[in-house]
């Protein structure tokens, strides 16, 4: 799926790039918290250039290939004199340098993680923090917390690291007291559901 993103990102940014063909590039900027001197020789774009779809498609791949960009976006637009401005949209790929968790009194911190597959110094994908929510959600109400409520929040530390921080309201536990089977049915079925059941 992120492949995919990927190679949208470019043919997005490209959609009429045959009418540009022999058009002049005036300004090429840069857009990201990260900067230009890290990466000037991988951008094949340059000021007094012609157009071409070929050099933006080489540079996205080349910042994409540094690991260091969640998302490369190139956009285009026409300047006062007919000619064209780029602007590279570079989104820092982001890593996690530290989870807390607060308010899990049941489940330790170790679970929770677990069911996140949160790992530190793993990318981080700001898309992926409802998922986290939602997957905390399910493991405590999988264990009987069905009044449990969670949030997600992130802040980032420096240019690339970002810390996670989960807070949880457990509310209170729900155990099964007693399950009363009625109806037709036959002595092997009813065992089988009881088994089940257990």
């Amino acid at each position: 799926p992120l492949r995919r993103q990927r190679q949208m990102c470019i043919r997005d940014s490209l959609f009429s790039g045959q009418l540009l063909t022999g058009l002049e590039i005036e300004r090429v900027i840069w857009d990201s918290s990260l900067p230009l001197s890290d990466f000037s020789n991988l951008v094949k774009i340059k000021e007094g250039d012609t157009y071409s779809a070929k050099n933006i498609r080489r540079t996205v791949k080349l910042l994409y290939a540094t690991k260091l960009f969640e998302q490369v976006i190139v956009s285009k637009s026409k300047t006062s004199s007919g000619n064209l401005e780029i602007t590279i949209k570079g989104v820092p790929q982001l890593f996690i340098s530290d989870v807390t968790i607060s308010g899990n009194r049941s489940l330790s911190d170790y679970r929770i993680k677990l069911a996140t597959g949160i790992r530190l110094n793993s990318p981080h994908y700001t898309h992926e923090l409802e998922k986290i929510r939602e997957e905390i959600l399910f493991l405590y109400r999988d264990n009987g917390f069905f009044n449990s409520k969670v949030s997600v929040g992130t802040e980032i530390e420096g240019d690339n690291r970002v810390s996670i921080n989960i807070h949880v309201f457990e509310g209170n536990q729900e155990k099964i007291k007693k399950i009363v089977l009625s109806g037709n049915i036959s002595v092997s079925e009813l065992k089988k559901l009881r088994f089940e059941l257990n």
